[in-house]
């Protein structure tokens, strides 16, 4: 079994890439960067996802009755139409993590025991960012 961590994907990607593909024993160095497509923006709430919410679902449903390029050339302006320019999940305080931590803390040891990786990191109360304020960060 291969652990790929979240934050290796966002700050080292073509290494990551390169290492699952070496792991599954097929070529490396085809990918050098991790496409934005598989990474949601945040949507804050407010009357965009209560109106076009519901507008961009109905058409993701009706869009099993057509070709799927169909659907997706559509739904480009709908889902931007959601979006905010500058809008980020909100993140949890210190206190929040702190508080969340004890409920998972044995799992985090258990998966450290398992893999032999170090995964302390996890316990800790600091925030590290969505993947866009991580990629943004990026030197």
């Amino acid at each position: 079994m291969l652990i790929v961590r979240y934050r290796d994907i966002v700050d080292h990607p073509a290494e990551t890439v390169d290492r699952t593909c070496r792991f599954l024993g097929i070529r490396e160095g085809q990918v050098t960067s991790i496409p934005r497509d598989n990474s949601r923006p945040y949507v804050a709430p407010g009357w965009r996802p209560r109106v076009v919410g519901p507008v961009v679902r109905g058409g993701a449903w009706a869009g099993q009755f057509v070709r799927p390029e169909i659907w997706r050339r559509l739904s480009i302006p709908l889902v931007a139409r959601l979006q905010t320019s500058d809008a980020h999940r909100p993140s949890l305080t210190p206190e929040q993590r702190e508080r969340l931590l004890p409920a998972f803390a044995d799992d985090i040891a258990l998966l450290s025991d398992l893999t032999g990786e170090d995964f302390s990191d996890w316990l800790s109360t600091r925030d590290r960012g969505s993947f866009a304020e991580r990629v943004s960060a990026r030197p």
